[in-house]
C-alpha cells in the first residue's frame, strides 16, 4: 500500500491544551476502525489524552502503554507509545505547510517498507503527528499485540534449560529461522541500530508428525535505516555486534554461531568477505561486553 493511501488528508485544529494545533495527520487501519470508535479511541486526540491502560515507561519525551480492547473476537491487548519533541524548526515547518516527521510517523512508514521486504513485524491499528504552536511535535503509535509471541532473549533461557537443548533440532530450527528474518532485513537494504534479541519475538508451532518450527517477527522499527550497499557494511556490523552481545552465553558458542551465520549469509561455506564481517561483528560485541558488561 502506497504512504498517500495510507495517511489521511492533514486536517488544521484551533486549539490544544497545550498550544494551538499548527498541522496534524492522523491514520487508522480500517480493520481496526470499529475497535477504536467503540473504545473512544478514534482521533489523534483521544490517543495521546489517554491513561486508560497499564503504563509501562513514561519519560519525558515518550510513553509506553498497554491498552486492553474489545472486539468481536474478544479483548486483546494493544501498544501504545506516544511521542512528544520541541524545536524552533518544528513550527517553521508546520507554518511553510509541513508537517515535521515524527518517530511515530516514521516507524509506521518503516513497518509498512519492511513488512513489503517481506519481514515479519508488527500490525498497525494507528498512527498519527501533530504539531503545536509550542514547538512541540507529538506523535502517537498504535500496534496489535503479536498474541503468543515472546521475545527470543526470555524465550532462549525459558524454553532451553537443559544441558543438552544447544545440541536439540527445536534449538537448530529457531537459530535458523531467526537467521532467515536477520538475513532477509540486512539483504533487502535495512539496519536496525537496536538488533537485540529482545527486539525478535517467537512464537512456537507444531507443525505434521509433531516436529517444531518457529514464527520470528522483528519489532521496534523507529530507528531504522535504509543505506545504498556501498555504505551498509559498518551498520550491518553493529547490528550483528548487538546481537551477539545479546544471545546468552551458556546457549550460543561457536558452533551455534557457524550455524547461524551459514544461515544468515545463505553459504554453507564462509567466504574471507563473510569471514571479516563476522569478525567485526564479534569484535564489536566483546567491545560492548567490556564496557557494558554481561546483557541479562
Amino acid at each position: 500500500m502506497a504512504t498517500a493511501e495510507l495517511l489521511a488528508p492533514i486536517e488544521k485544529q484551533r486549539s490544544s491544551a497545550t498550544g494551538r494545533v499548527l498541522r496534524q495527520q492522523f491514520w487508522m487501519n480500517p480493520e481496526f476502525a470499529e475497535v477504536l470508535v467503540d473504545a473512544e479511541l478514534d482521533s489523534f486526540a483521544a490517543l495521546i489524552d489517554t491513561d486508560a491502560g497499564e503504563a509501562m515507561r513514561l519519560l519525558g519525551h515518550r510513553e509506553n502503554w498497554r491498552l486492553t480492547l474489545n472486539s468481536t473476537d474478544g479483548q486483546f491487548n494493544a501498544y501504545l507509545k506516544k511521542h512528544r519533541q520541541q524545536s524552533i524548526s518544528r513550527i517553521a515547518t508546520a507554518y511553510l505547510g509541513g508537517l515535521h516527521p515524527s518517530p511515530a510517523a516514521y516507524e509506521a512508514t518503516m513497518n509498512r517498507i519492511v513488512s513489503e521486504a517481506g519481514i515479519p513485524t508488527m500490525n498497525v491499528i494507528a498512527y498519527g503527528s501533530r504539531v503545536l504552536s509550542n514547538g512541540t511535535t507529538e506523535g502517537v503509535f498504535l500496534s496489535e499485540e503479536l498474541k503468543g509471541f515472546e521475545q527470543l532473549d526470555l524465550f532462549l533461557e525459558e524454553r532451553f534449560q537443559a544441558e543438552g537443548d544447544r545440541k536439540s533440532p527445536a534449538f537448530h530450527r529457531l537459530i535458523d529461522r531467526v537467521a532467515d528474518v536477520a538475513g532477509r532485513f540486512h539483504q533487502a537494504g535495512f539496519n536496525h541500530r537496536d538488533f537485540y534479541t529482545c527486539h525478535f519475538f517467537v512464537r512456537e508451532r507444531e507443525e505434521h508428525h509433531a516436529e517444531v518450527d518457529f514464527d520470528v517477527h522483528l519489532i521496534d522499527l523507529q530507528r531504522v535505516q535504509h543505506w545504498p550497499s556501498l555504505l551498509r557494511r559498518r551498520w550491518i556490523v553493529k547490528d550483528l555486534g548487538q546481537f551477539i552481545y545479546s544471545c546468552p552465553q551458556r546457549l550460543f558458542g561457536r558452533d551455534e554461531f557457524d550455524r547461524f551465520f551459514r544461515r544468515y549469509f545463505s553459504r554453507s561455506q564462509m567466504t574471507s568477505s563473510t569471514d571479516a564481517l563476522r569478525k567485526g561483528a564479534e569484535h564489536r560485541a566483546d567491545r560492548m561486553t567490556r564496557r557494558l558488561g554481561s546483557y541479562r
